[in-house]
């Protein structure tokens, strides 16, 4: 398992943030975070956890990665087992 913030989101929500920050404008956060000196508001996205079940609706429909990527060695791997466990030799 891992964790996946699609990156679509993190980079609209960095622009919006530039552009305000840009335009004097009040920026909207979530939440805050201690820096170790003082509490600074913060925007925070919610990780999504990834793993075998939904690793095609997250990180391949986001193209982060190509499915080859992600499954194309399980797959060679997967086979030559098959192949061996069947074969002659």
């Amino acid at each position: 398992m891992t964790v996946y913030k699609p990156l679509k989101i993190e980079a609209e929500s960095a622009a919006i943030l530039a552009m305000k920050c840009a335009g004097h404008e009040n920026v909207d956060m979530n939440t805050t975070l201690f820096n170790g000196a003082k509490e600074v508001p913060s925007l925070l996205i919610v990780p999504i956890s990834v793993d075998a079940s939904n690793m095609r609706t997250t990180v391949v429909a986001d193209k982060f990665l190509k499915e080859s990527e992600v499954y194309g060695k399980i797959r060679i791997l997967y086979w030559n087992t098959v192949f061996c466990l069947f074969s002659n030799n």
